[in-house]
């Protein structure tokens, strides 16, 4: 099978991916850091809310399944491989184990709660440095996919 043509759509697709995640580290995360705790945490679990019913969670679940069937399919091209295991661990799960939970952690917390503005930055801090994690692994994964579609050409 030529490879080639799945590498470059995939590479796409993961760009995508990493560049959601760098508007969030970029743009977002910190113009929610300027708001009012209660603010930004309705915000942010308005965000997490609408992720679910979008279309990037689909791109974002596929471009993983796509990544873990490359590695058993491409597995003695070294630079499919790399970009594939650096994809699943990088972004995949970094999300599922790290960001996911921070996430679910956020949408109990209350607006009248005392220590809300704790929370947000405990939350703030730590989703954006998994957050960073995901989008050089996507970035860097993208590179790979696009260099390994060429190296099979």
């Amino acid at each position: 099978m030529n490879w080639g043509p799945v590498l470059v759509a995939l590479a796409v697709s993961i760009a995508a991916v990493g560049g959601v995640f760098l508007a969030f580290s970029a743009v977002v995360m910190p113009a929610l850091a300027h708001l009012p705790a209660v603010e930004a945490v309705k915000a942010m679990q308005q965000i997490n809310l609408t992720v679910l019913r979008s279309v990037f969670l689909g791109l974002l679940m596929g471009t993983a399944f796509i990544a873990l069937l490359l590695v058993f399919f491409c597995w003695k091209v070294p630079l499919v491989l790399g970009s594939a295991v650096l994809y699943l661990l990088g972004m995949f799960l970094v999300t599922v184990l790290l960001n996911v939970p921070l996430n679910e952690q956020l949408a109990t917390l209350k607006a009248g709660s005392a220590d809300l503005p704790t929370q947000w930055q405990h939350y703030l801090l730590n989703w954006n440095r998994w957050n960073h994690v995901r989008t050089v692994a996507s970035l860097v994964s993208s590179l790979g996919f696009f260099m390994g579609a060429r190296s099979l050409a």
